[in-house]
């Protein structure tokens, strides 16, 4: 059932997605001087839908998010790689000891307890 109220929306979400994309077709030229419109002298070199301008910052804020999440998480994975090192150095230790242990034992032979 959740499925299929999420298809709807799905479905819903992406039919007001295309008509704002029908409706903000005029091209326009992107400028950033607020005090000449119509000669900025900061702008792009080509025009282009609006919807186009306004997914593109869309995008563009999602990546700049996301590289900036992944750069704020660089401590965290430095450590996690750190305690990777330590845990598998601290696996061959033990594994050492542990075969060195069974080596001594098998030179002993020591015999079984009874059973009752």
């Amino acid at each position: 059932m959740g499925k299929f109220f999420s298809s709807i929306i799905t479905f819903v979400l992406g039919g007001l997605l295309l008509l704002f994309m029908v409706a903000n077709r005029t091209p326009v030229r992107l400028g950033l001087d607020p005090f000449n419109a119509e000669n900025p002298a900061v702008a792009l070199p080509f025009t282009m839908p609006l919807w186009a301008a306004l997914f593109a910052t869309l995008f563009l804020g999602y990546f700049l998010g996301a590289f900036g999440m992944w750069l704020s998480g660089s401590k965290t994975r430095q450590k996690l790689s750190r305690q990777k090192k330590e845990l598998k150095q601290v696996k061959q230790e033990l594994s050492a000891a542990l075969q060195a242990q069974e080596n001594n034992a098998g030179d002993e032979k020591i015999p079984p307890a009874p059973r009752d």
